[in-house]
């Protein structure tokens, strides 16, 4: 029962975002981001404006039901602000990359191994909500400051 559950609850989420995805959703919702954040970051702490980029990059998952879907989306929007920003080019792809890795378990449609853990009855919603944010939240704070002191160290920033 928990297979059928899975293949149909995941089906039903990638032909909805297929059919956002055909219909533009996603590269409009890039291009608001790009047109919120374009003059945001100038003089702006490049700690606090990669900060903010992290949030915006894991929260903004929570929109997307493919990972592929959000990287191929919004990647490209979120270094062009980040190069507007003149943040370090390696150190966003790093960041950028992480984010989108710990951001792709916040929710249960996230990612490819989220529907199968909770059809399978492993997690409810709200448990995938709730430890996703924790993750996410824990994992932003890791790479701000052990990250980000480790890239002073290696001379990126």
């Amino acid at each position: 029962r928990g297979g059928w559950s899975c293949l149909m609850w995941y089906g039903g989420i990638i032909g909805f975002a297929n059919a956002l995805s055909s219909a533009g959703f996603f590269s409009w919702l890039a291009a608001q981001f790009g047109v919120i954040f374009e003059t945001t970051f100038i003089g702006m702490s490049p700690w606090l404006a990669m900060l903010i980029l992290i949030v915006v990059n894991v929260v903004a998952h929570y929109v997307f039901s493919s990972t592929a879907a959000y990287v191929s989306s919004m990647f490209p929007t979120l270094f062009a602000i980040a190069a507007a920003a003149n943040l370090p080019g390696e150190v966003t792809v790093y960041a950028m990359a992480s984010a989108a890795l710990y951001g792709s378990v916040v929710t249960q449609y996230s990612n490819a191994s989220g529907p199968v853990i909770f059809a399978g009855g492993w997690a409810t919603q709200g448990q995938f909500w709730k430890y996703g944010a924790i993750n996410a939240v824990l994992s932003i704070a890791v790479y701000m400051t052990v990250g980000w002191a480790w890239w002073g160290i290696l001379g990126l920033l």
